[in-house]
């Protein structure tokens, strides 16, 4: 799940053309002219990243399955909890139920007199 609007990628655009590529990005400031060429050249670059790395292209590729509009992200995220406490409390009685079930019989602390 992601928000609609927000991008998919490990690192942002920016500091992928920062250390990423660095290379690239002295490549293009070099063709640029001005005092503010390098900043253009990554801001060029990291445009151009984060416009390849959307959270519609991650859907595409499988890497994420739903995208919500942000109005709906707690809804979304209170409808998650619910089903795994819902889950979890299913499991736990399950359990409970099964070390009852498999429990050996208690011995009478009683004495016949």
């Amino acid at each position: 799940m992601a928000v609609e609007g927000s991008y998919a990628s490990v690192i942002g655009g920016a500091p992928a053309a920062a250390v990423v590529f660095a290379r690239d990005v002295r490549q293009r400031a070099a063709e640029l002219t001005g005092d503010d060429a390098q900043v253009r050249a990554t801001a060029e670059l990291a445009a151009r990243f984060d416009g390849i790395h959307t959270v519609e292209r991650a859907r595409e590729v499988g890497s994420i399955d739903d995208i919500i509009p942000p109005e709906r992200l707690r809804p979304y995220v209170v409808g998650v909890l619910d089903a795994d406490r819902t889950r979890l409390g299913e499991q736990a009685a399950a359990a409970s139920t099964e070390h009852t079930l498999s429990a050996p019989p208690s011995r009478s602390t009683t004495t016949e007199r």
